[in-house]
């Protein structure tokens, strides 16, 4: 039977915080910093009007999910995507807004980079996929979803080390890892 990994899409392969920073930075010229530049999550120095606006604005695009620039290599994307013959592999993400279906766009954006007949599922609670599905391995870079996924039975849950996150307590069945290289080793993979 195929093990199930689970990888987080923003802040594990995509930089969200470019991407939202720069229409912030079109509207209110804050500055445009990319995901390691953050020290706190949401540290974006907006008010909660102004992240309400870059929300509205990316809700009205046909491309935010798709034009997000990636944080990891070529190489890497590579290797998630022989993957597919070894495991069953899903993309789940929280993405919600857009004017074309963030799924579509998620979808696009990991065929672009390499993988083929990506798995994406949108989802505002991860631990609910993760126990209907049966996942074995999960990453991902936001600590509360990893603690939550630390609880179900039968998967391992990981931890992306960055800055807005690495003074954050973690539940001691979290495995931290410093990249998506350093994951794959970790469940065997490699």
């Amino acid at each position: 039977m195929f093990k199930t990994i689970q990888i987080d899409i923003d802040g594990v392969l995509a930089d969200f915080v470019y991407g939202f920073t720069k229409i912030a930075n079109k509207f209110f010229g804050s500055p445009v910093k990319k995901y390691n530049e953050m020290k706190f999550y949401n540290d974006f120095n907006l008010t909660e009007n102004q992240i309400k606006t870059v929300w509205e604005e990316i809700n009205l695009m046909d491309d935010f999910w798709e034009k997000l620039p990636y944080i990891i290599s070529r190489s890497t994307f590579l290797e998630i995507n022989s993957l597919r013959f070894k495991y069953n592999v899903l993309f789940v993400t929280n993405r919600t807004v857009g004017k074309i279906s963030p799924q579509h766009q998620t979808t696009n954006w990991l065929k672009d980079r390499g993988i083929c007949s990506p798995n994406v599922i949108i989802s505002t609670d991860k631990t609910k996929i993760i126990k209907a599905v049966g996942v074995n391995y999960s990453i991902e870079d936001m600590p509360e979803n990893a603690n939550h996924i630390a609880e179900v039975e039968g998967c391992l849950s990981f931890l992306l080390n960055a800055p807005y996150n690495i003074d954050i307590k973690t539940d001691s069945k979290v495995i931290r890892v410093n990249n998506v290289d350093e994951f794959l080793e970790n469940i065997g993979t490699k």
